[in-house]
């Protein structure tokens, strides 16, 4: 029995099949390579307008058969892939490049569309996308954040600046675009909670320092947290240093490495983040004797660990290891002391905001509250921009204490029983 006819299936003309709405199968013949004298068959996929598609098969055919075409229109997918590969030949750090992958592969490329021409994208394309994903919930089943959303901002940013330099496009097309708040509802009442966290400063007083550096004397990882208060360090240098990188004599401990997490490679040691000069960082801390001297027992301790394991024992010389000598992951490092938070006895809303990375806020604020020069800051924080620096200095509740003592010192409040009563004016005052 003869087949019966689909009429509702889409036909094909002139090599050109829609799919779906402005989304099209381009189908062509070229001489095939490896049999001479015979031809084979491509076929490719274009977004765009019907007679754009057919304009691109024109194109792809006339190159097949040796001629000479105007350049392919790129889309956001070709975009993509060449801004991921100009990053990695570029150096970025593993870290930076699945920050950039995670954002383009997971979120950007699909609100976008994969193969939506470059050159039709649109601010409000842009700006409908955060809309979106503000809307959207994490992989951890709740909102993205503000600081989320900033970050896929950045990203995006990052892709149209490089399209806009390799003169791909005339503008960038998110260079406008602003996070959309999230509480610009004019119709729902302030929420006190979402104040509060603008409020607070996420960093600890004085005391609450050394409230930590007791309660943690006992974990396993209580050298590495009070060298990351006494120097600001971040997590992963902290973990990247080894023995010899310490100078006993003048407390100098140099810092080149950065441990991290490698997708697909694991736990890995690679350079720092960012650059001095153009150049790749190397770094150094000086630290008192009471450090050194802490790190002394420190060293005697695992050296009592290694005798016990024997050949179990991988010494690779670092200074704060896993009980077998091998690399610890900087995630370990800040659930532990994250952990420690909670023991402190902390408000609510203090702790849910603290991490490992806080106390290089503590760091920073307590230098600028003793009067350090800020560019001496920024040096030891390895900051390429004093802005960068400034932004970790966070205004504390001790400072406006401090501020509204000074100001009440210069004036006289009358007592409440003097109301109503006409004092005279000490001419004094």
């Amino acid at each position: 029995m003869p087949r019966a006819k689909n009429k509702d299936k889409p036909k094909e003309r002139d090599g050109v099949l829609e799919i779906t709405p402005n989304y099209f199968r381009l189908r062509w013949r070229e001489p095939d390579p490896a049999n001479p004298g015979k031809t084979q068959r491509r076929i490719e996929f274009f977004h765009g307008t019907r007679k754009e598609a057919i304009d691109e098969r024109i194109r792809l055919q006339g190159l097949a058969l040796g001629g000479k075409s105007k350049p392919r229109r790129k889309t956001l997918q070709d975009l993509a892939d060449e801004f991921m590969a100009n990053r990695k030949k570029k150096g970025r750090r593993s870290r930076t490049l699945e920050f950039h992958d995670d954002n383009l592969r997971v979120r950007i490329i699909p609100g976008l569309g994969a193969t939506s021409l470059i050159d039709r994208i649109t601010p409000e394309m842009c700006e409908e996308l955060l809309k979106s994903l503000r809307a959207a919930n994490s992989k951890y089943g709740r909102p993205y954040s503000k600081e989320s959303l900033g970050a896929f901002l950045r990203t995006m940013n990052a892709m149209f600046n490089y399209a806009k330099k390799e003169k791909y496009i005339e503008a960038n097309p998110a260079a406008d675009i602003r996070v959309p708040d999230l509480d610009d509802d004019p119709s729902k009442p302030p929420d006190i909670t979402q104040i509060q966290n603008k409020i607070v400063a996420p960093v600890l007083t004085p005391v609450q320092r050394q409230q930590l550096i007791l309660v943690a004397v006992d974990d396993e990882f209580y050298v590495a947290i009070c060298l990351a208060i006494a120097t600001g360090k971040r997590r992963g240098e902290i973990l990247g240093i080894k023995w010899t990188d310490i100078d006993w004599k003048t407390g100098i401990i140099l810092i080149y490495k950065s441990v991290q997490r490698i997708r697909g490679q694991g736990i890995k040691a690679g350079p720092l983040k960012g650059k001095r000069n153009g150049e790749k960082l190397v770094s150094f801390v000086v630290v008192g004797p009471e450090m050194l001297e802490l790190l002394r027992q420190h060293r005697e301790q695992q050296q009592r660990v290694k005798d016990a394991l024997g050949k179990a024992y991988h010494d690779e010389g670092w200074v704060f290891p896993r009980h077998d000598g091998k690399m610890w992951g900087p995630k370990t490092f800040s659930n532990h002391v994250k952990k420690l938070y909670a023991k402190l006895g902390l408000p609510e809303i203090l702790a849910e905001k603290l991490t490992l990375h806080n106390l290089r806020n503590d760091y920073t604020t307590a230098r600028f509250d003793r009067g350090d020069d800020i560019k001496d800051i920024q040096f030891d924080l390895d900051h390429e921009n004093v802005i960068t620096t400034w932004g970790y200095n966070h205004d504390t509740v001790e400072r406006k204490k401090k501020a509204a003592l000074e100001n009440e010192s210069e004036l006289r409040f009358p007592p409440l029983w003097c109301a109503g009563q006409h004092a005279t004016v000490d001419p004094a005052i």
